[in-house]
């Protein structure tokens, strides 16, 4: 599908950025660098290998509207982080290290192609073009069926990320997405959807079609989304809810983080979400989004909560989430208050270690790792449980706990017990 919000042409300039558009960017820029430095954390590797995969690249660059500077899109900017970031490692090692990075770009428009080809070749990736850098011509579904098969001849445990950042919500389909899960051990997507373009299509009293019924839109929620119609900001919010807990379930991936972001200038909220089997990866994702403060936000009250669908949920600005200051600080009341009945339930009367505590909870929380682990602290120094190392020895309630550590209850423990669902 063609991106009608953007459209390069080589006999024009390129098209002027929009501040959401680069936000997105952003985001995308920064959990890749975190990404790259994740993967090399280990001083005893020189080399990582990995494969970068973008199907809406589109020109490659935009225009500042105030500046009228050069705005890099997202091919060149996964070009620049990962030279930027092999290098940045190498200033603290001894050793050489290197990124084997393997880049796919492609788009359905023809215009598109040709333009970031130009680009490239103006650029200091020029010679790339061809051998790690591949950029063709088609549409998401048919290039990403490609890609897969090419990474999975190399091996089915191959890094790979996916940067589905699509115009609206019609062009990646749950399909695209299992097949990508599937077949590539350690893929992680990024997945841009326009949740409020389907809701706008609904408004035009339309029945909920193949494409639709995919993300769990069927006549039972339009008839319940629209008994809501006069209040437009509360059965947005409700909807918003319900498509965001259906990807998630429909995508059948553990941990899939995500956030909104409101375009004012088509007036539309737009949802990024992060899909990866690892909870360490949700965690670098959400400090991405920590970083970027006031720049997203979610429905949840930064504490335990559940994403689902409520046409009884009336108090909903109350559930915006922004990742601010005072987000923080509320979220760490919370945290005190709910983790201990929620951490009775997994425990289900025996032990559990600090892994399947951060796996439980990893799609209920804003919080970070480091957060929660916080959380865990103050309760062993309130004796209210007791962590003890792989040696079985009880630790220090001021040392931070590891992965490994086991949580277990003490013979008379003070638990609040709470429902656990931050309520």
């Amino acid at each position: 599908m063609e991106n009608k919000n953007f459209t390069w042409n080589q006999n024009g300039p390129a098209p002027y950025s929009r501040r959401h558009s680069l936000k997105k960017l952003d985001v995308i820029e920064q959990y890749v660098r975190l990404y790259l430095k994740t993967l090399a954390s280990n001083p005893r590797i020189d080399r990582i290998a990995l494969y970068l995969v973008d199907t809406f690249c589109g020109g490659g660059t935009y225009r500042n509207p105030a500046s009228r500077q050069v705005e890099l899109g997202s091919p060149l900017r996964l070009l620049h982080v990962v030279r930027a970031t092999e290098a940045e490692l190498n200033q603290e090692r001894r050793k050489q290290f290197r990124i084997h990075a393997k880049f796919f770009f492609s788009d359905v428009v023809e215009d598109h192609v040709d333009f970031l080809k130009s680009e490239l070749k103006k650029s200091s990736f020029s010679e790339d073009v061809g051998k790690s850098i591949s950029v063709t011509r088609a549409d998401s579904s048919s290039a990403l069926k490609n890609i897969v098969s090419q990474i999975q001849t190399k091996s089915r445990k191959a890094r790979a990320l996916f940067v589905l950042d699509q115009c609206g919500y019609k062009d990646v389909s749950m399909e695209d997405i299992h097949m990508i899960l599937q077949r590539l051990e350690n893929a992680e997507i990024i997945l841009t959807f326009s949740i409020d373009a389907l809701l706008n299509f609904l408004t035009e009293k339309q029945p909920p079609t193949e494409t639709l019924q995919q993300f769990g839109v069927n006549t039972d929620f339009i008839r319940s989304w629209r008994s809501l119609s006069r209040n437009d900001r509360e059965s947005r919010a409700c909807a918003q809810r319900f498509l965001m807990n259906n990807l998630h379930t429909s995508s059948n991936v553990q941990f899939f983080t995500p956030f909104l972001l409101f375009s004012p200038g088509e007036n539309r909220t737009i949802m990024l979400a992060h899909l990866s089997r690892h909870q360490r990866a949700r965690d670098k994702m959400l400090g991405v989004h920590w970083d970027q403060q006031n720049s997203f936000y979610h429905y949840g009250s930064g504490g335990l909560y559940q994403l689902g669908y409520d046409m009884r949920r009336m108090d909903y600005d109350n559930d915006l989430f922004s990742f601010r200051q005072e987000d923080k600080h509320a979220m760490r009341e919370q945290l005190q208050n709910e983790l201990p009945g929620r951490l009775v339930r997994v425990m289900s009367g025996s032990s559990v270690t600090v892994e399947e505590i951060l796996r439980a909870v990893g799609n209920e929380t804003a919080a970070r790792n480091d957060d929660i682990l916080d959380v865990l602290r103050q309760m062993a120094a309130s004796r209210d449980i007791e962590i003890r190392g792989t040696d079985g020895k009880v630790r220090r309630p001021k040392t931070k706990p590891n992965l490994g550590d086991r949580l277990i209850q003490p013979p008379q423990r003070k638990f609040v017990f709470g429902d656990g669902k931050g309520r």
